[in-house]
């Protein structure tokens, strides 16, 4: 009877490893969900760096702007407004570095995320061997109970 206990006790510990393996196969998901939102950051953070790029072109031609603006006259208001476009460059470049750090953190996160992964795929595997001897008790079990009706 103490081993059909057993037995009994190591099936309801199948179901307990089963529901977390469940869970961890979700938590995995999710994991690999957020990979993708990794991916999809790291094109985001390629393309603000493009624009970056593309901004300090644009910066370097209002500077040469600056320069007319003192050789001719009826440029002055051209140059003006090539000075405040400037500015709303430099506000969008701050939010664009603003941004590249949060991508970063992002990937940070995905790090430790991809670590987390990896350490929930070891404790699958290894509720897959206590499954595995969880189901050889079971077996086990049976053949016990076959013994006991033919007593």
């Amino acid at each position: 009877q103490q081993r059909i206990q057993m037995l009994e006790d190591a099936e309801q510990k199948k179901q307990e490893i089963e529901k977390e393996r469940e869970e961890l196969k979700r938590r995995i998901q999710m994991l690999e969900s957020a990979e993708q939102e990794k991916n999809i950051l790291e094109k985001e953070k390629q393309d603000l760096e493009k624009r970056i790029q593309t901004m300090q072109s644009k910066e370097r031609e209002k500077d040469a702007l600056a320069k007319e603006k003192i050789e001719m006259q009826q440029r002055i208001q051209m140059l003006e407004d090539a000075e405040q476009k400037k500015q709303e460059i430099e506000k969008e470049r701050e939010e664009l570095k603003r941004r590249i750090q949060m991508l970063e953190s992002a990937e940070q996160e995905k790090n430790i995320l991809e670590k987390e992964k990896q350490d929930l795929e070891k404790r699958i595997q290894t509720m897959q061997s206590k499954e595995r001897e969880k189901d050889a008790l079971a077996k086990e079990k049976i053949e016990m109970q076959q013994r006991i009706q033919m007593l």
